[in-house]
């Protein structure tokens, strides 16, 4: 079935190849108003849901595997997820707040990962009466893959090639070319990458 698309706002715009909301699955939904989606030439979506609200820009590129993930651009802000990317299932992609997320080409983002630049909630400093939580971007480099049912918390940077296993509470910088796992995430060994083939 087509693409679903409901646009409870104003000046609101989708910039696909007519093939794409005709033949995927899934919803795109604009809250409120002024929000552009960009989605690149043979990107294929098997349920998603993009929930839009104002001044909102996600920009997909091509050949990006959308699969049932789960997108709340709702802040004015940008997600861009570059070519190649792949969702394997029902990755939570969320920007409460405005800060971007950004997945370099040839991502792989496993089944339930979560990634969000926002606590959703404030904390006050009780003294100051100041919020000391402010959300902050994530940023994905390229062939970075992540394992299933990880966090990604605000502020995090993966390098290029670098990979996260599954279950892990990942946030801070990584560098390239490192495997990093736990609760929170470390560095567990150096100088690797890793590719889609079973040698």
């Amino acid at each position: 079935m087509p693409i679903k698309i409901v646009d409870l706002g104003h000046n609101n715009q989708i910039d696909t190849s007519d093939d794409f909301l005709d033949s995927q699955n899934g919803t795109i939904f604009f809250e409120r108003d002024n929000s552009h989606v960009i989605i690149g030439k043979n990107s294929n979506s098997d349920d998603i849901y993009l929930h839009c609200g104002s001044d909102a820009v996600v920009h997909i590129g091509d050949h990006v595997r959308l699969a049932k993930a789960r997108m709340h651009i709702v802040a004015p802000t940008k997600l861009i997820v570059a070519e190649f990317t792949s969702f394997v299932g029902n990755a939570q992609i969320s920007t409460h707040e405005a800060a971007e997320i950004t997945f370099g080409h040839n991502c792989l983002i496993a089944d339930e990962v979560t990634v969000s630049v926002s606590d959703m909630h404030s904390v006050i400093d009780l003294e100051t009466g100041a919020r000391i939580n402010p959300a902050r971007p994530i940023m994905f480099g390229h062939r970075v893959w992540i394992g299933a049912r990880s966090t990604v918390l605000k502020g995090t940077t993966i390098g290029d090639g670098s990979f996260i296993g599954a279950h892990s509470l990942v946030r801070g910088t990584f560098p390239a070319n490192v495997m990093a796992a736990g609760v929170p995430a470390k560095v567990i060994r150096s100088n690797v990458t890793w590719r889609t083939e079973l040698l």
